[in-house]
C-alpha cells in the first residue's frame, strides 16, 4: 500500500522510519545527496519532523479536551432540561388560564431542540419567573419555592 494511503498516525511513522533509513545508511544518504538532500538539509527535515510531531500530540490533546467538554455541556443540559421540563410543566398547570403569563413564561408549544433557541426558552423562562413577584404565589401553592 502506498504511504500516502494511511491514517495520519501509520503516515508519520513511515516518515520516521525514512528519516532512520537516510541517516543510518550510507547508500541511501549517498543517492539523495545527488538531488540536493545534504547532511544539513536533511538535519532540518529532521526538525520540522519533530515539530509536526509535537503539533500531531498538540492537536490530540487538544480534540480530547474538546470531546470532554463537550461531554460536560451534554450533561449539564441534559440535567438542567430535566429540572426545566419539571418546572415547566407545574408552571402549565399553575398559570392555566393565566393569558399574561403563559406568554411572558412562553409555556406554549413545543421545547426546541436547537441549543440557542432551547437556551433562549429556558433563560427567558427563569428569568421572567424570578423576576416577577406576582407570579411566585401561583408556583408557591404548588409547593414550588423560588
Amino acid at each position: 500500500m502506498h504511504f500516502t494511503k494511511l491514517n495520519k498516525v501509520d503516515y508519520l511513522e513511515k516518515v520516521e522510519s525514512l528519516f532512520k533509513n537516510t541517516v543510518l545508511d550510507d547508500k541511501v544518504k549517498g543517492a539523495v545527496f545527488k538531488f540536493g538532500y545534504t547532511e544539513q538539509r536533511l538535519e532540518e527535515g529532521r526538525e520540522l519532523f519533530k515539530t509536526l510531531n509535537r503539533l500531531e500530540d498538540e492537536h490530540a490533546v487538544a480534540m480530547q479536551s474538546k470531546a470532554d467538554l463537550n461531554h460536560q455541556k451534554k450533561q449539564l443540559q441534559q440535567y438542567i432540561n430535566k429540572q426545566y421540563m419539571k418546572y415547566l410543566k407545574i408552571a402549565r398547570i399553575a398559570f392555566d388560564g393565566h393569558i399574561e403569563a403563559i406568554e411572558s413564561l412562553m409555556l406554549e408549544g413545543q421545547r426546541d431542540k436547537i441549543f440557542n433557541k432551547w437556551l433562549v426558552q429556558v433563560s427567558v423562562f427563569c428569568n421572567n419567573i424570578s423576576t416577577n413577584p406576582a407570579y411566585w404565589p401561583f408556583l408557591e401553592s404548588y409547593g414550588v419555592k423560588i
